[in-house]
């Protein structure tokens, strides 16, 4: 079975051998005595998956109860893939740079997982900067001259639940 990380795991599949042999798939939830339980976890990986029965419900037409043959006893979580999309902006010399504005998406909808507001915690040491025309980072940005800027982020993704696609966006100050 299989996942991306922050969506609900999926619904566990059994495969029952009835006692001529023939073996027969059913959704875990739907046939009474049989539970799949799983390894405790949220983050990308494997997760083993253990079948656990309740004799006293089961259905004596069959004799062995086992997860699919084409499919691992294993959950495996992925990663999640995320645009974080900054948006453009624009100012005259001498205005106050504006903070980035940015959103996360996932199929071009705002994503329900990665959020503005838990941003830092799930993409720990990301940063947000401003780079400009020669992709320096503006460390001072109350006195920006003319030109383009670009708004981006910088994180190393190693061992992240996320996998992070970034559209920079552009901050234009122009003279006055």
């Amino acid at each position: 079975a299989q996942k991306v990380y922050g969506d609900p795991d999926p619904e566990f599949e059994i495969e029952v051998i009835t006692n001529n042999g023939t073996p027969v798939k059913y959704a875990a939830k739907d046939y009474p005595g049989v539970s799949v339980k799983r390894v405790d976890g949220e983050d990308v990986g494997n997760y083993d998956l253990s079948i656990q029965l309740d004799q006293s419900q089961l259905n004596t037409e069959y004799t062995t109860y086992r997860t699919p043959t084409d499919k691992k006893a294993q959950l495996v979580i992925t990663q999640r893939e995320v645009t974080m999309q900054f948006a453009n902006a624009a100012i005259d010399y001498g205005e106050e740079t504006p903070a980035a504005q940015y959103s996360f998406l996932r199929n071009g909808q705002a994503d329900t997982v990665l959020t503005p507001d838990n941003f830092a915690t799930e993409l720990p040491g990301a940063k947000i900067v401003l780079l400009n025309s020669k992709n320096e980072i503006v460390s001072d940005t109350t006195k920006l001259d003319a030109g383009f800027y670009t708004y981006t982020v910088l994180y190393t993704p190693e061992g992240c639940n996320i996998k992070l696609t970034v559209e920079n966006g552009t901050l234009v100050v122009s003279p006055r």
